[in-house]
This record gives C-alpha cells, structure tokens and sequence, in this order.
C-alpha cells in the first residue's frame, strides 16, 4: 500500500470547518481517497497529492463523503480554490478558470496572469 505523508497546512484554522483536517478520521479519508485518485481528477496528468472537496463544507458539502472528495494535483487545487474564491478570476489578471478545469483537459501549461509572472 503506498505511503502518503502527513499533510502540513500553510496556516492553521482553529474554525469548525478546519478542527476536520486535524482528524484522525480525516488522515484515513485522505489516504483512501489518494489510494483511490492516483492522478489528479482534473488534468489526469500529475499525481494526486491533495484531497479536495467538490462541494466546500462551507457551502454543505460532507466532510467525509468519499462522493464529495476527489484527489487532485497541487497546481489543479490551487486553481480551483481560486476559482471558488474569486468567482472565476479578475478580467484582465487570471483566466476565467471554467475553461480550464475540464475534467480530463491537460491543464500543464496553463499560465496563470497571462504568463506574466
């Protein structure tokens, strides 16, 4: 069975909603959803190294519902989180992303602010 590390967070979250990452229900959910989704869910390009909910617990979605989990590459989720906070990105400074995470579509070189980084 192949190992997976613990995931570290950039910012600790003392919310509701972040005590789930801190659960040892959460380490067995991740494992078994990264098992599941080798490649990222998104792109099918790199490995999955981050679990993402589909449908945010802050809009209902289950924390623990293996339906609403998906695993996904680190560049796809950074993307899609945009997305959900920014609406779909700023005209002129990112792309609209609902062109960009199609399940299946090869998203590896996507420049994000035009490529202007």
């Amino acid at each position: 069975m192949a190992q997976f590390p613990v995931k570290k967070y950039n910012r600790p979250r003392e919310d509701a909603i972040g005590k789930v990452y801190q659960t040892t229900q959460w380490r067995r959910v991740r494992i078994v959803v990264l098992t599941r989704d080798p490649l990222c869910m998104l792109c099918n390009v790199a490995p999955a190294t981050e679990v993402d909910h589909k449908t945010a617990m802050r809009l209902g979605g289950k924390p623990f519902d293996l339906e609403n989990l998906q695993g996904l590459c680190e560049r796809c989720h950074n993307l899609k989180s945009m997305r959900e906070r920014h609406g779909g990105g700023h005209p002129g400074t990112m792309h609209s992303m609902h062109s960009v995470l199609v399940p299946g579509e090869n998203v590896s070189n996507f420049k994000p602010y035009g490529g202007s980084l």
